[in-house]
């Protein structure tokens, strides 16, 4: 038969540290907690007008735009403040490693392919219930700028600078409509 270890006097003078470190470490009632600026906030701790705290802020989205083929880069900026400007309550981010746009959900999202620039137009990652219904005939697409891909995604494609300044005025008008579906669907 095995004979019992006598408890040692260090093994109690462990515990009650360890107890008292534990109760410092816990919040008093009436303790003041620490303010913490909130991820996405800017240098001031208020947040970054325009920006989604989850994907990265807007330096991110400047670093991405940075590193794109030169060629697109003005056109990208200029799509992204057309869409910026469409409505005060968007907000942008990275997302599907692109600059994307947030109103009530991510709705637009930039992508260079090839030698041109898309903005797909969507209303998430998933079909919603009841997305899409009569947004086609309520943008009412004369232009046929837009290219659609089911009743809740479409494309608008730019070539260059020049053709994006043709159709700029017609996709800020789609990206306000857009954003109303986005905003008809929030309330559902």
């Amino acid at each position: 038969m095995a004979a019992k270890k006598p408890s040692t006097k260090k093994a109690g003078a462990r515990k009650a540290i360890t107890k008292k470190v534990t109760k410092k470490a816990t919040k008093r009632p009436g303790a003041r907690a620490k303010a913490r600026a909130p991820k996405g906030a800017g240098s001031d701790g208020r947040p970054e007008r325009n920006v989604r705290p989850e994907s990265g802020g807007a330096g991110a989205i400047d670093s991405m735009i940075g590193a794109m083929d030169p060629a697109f880069r003005d056109v990208v900026e200029a799509i992204r403040r057309t869409i910026l400007g469409a409505d005060r309550e968007i907000t942008e981010g990275v997302k599907w490693n692109s600059p994307s746009f947030y109103l009530e959900g991510w709705f637009a999202t930039v992508n260079v392919r090839g030698k041109c620039v898309m903005v797909v137009l969507h209303q998430g990652a998933k079909k919603r219930p009841g997305s899409g219904a009569g947004l086609r005939e309520s943008l009412g697409d004369a232009s046929g700028m837009l290219r659609w891909h089911s009743d809740d995604r479409a494309t608008a494609t730019f070539v260059d600078q020049a053709d994006f300044d043709a159709k700029r005025r017609r996709l800020a008008s789609v990206v306000r409509t857009w954003c109303a579906e986005q905003r008809r669907l929030a309330r559902e």
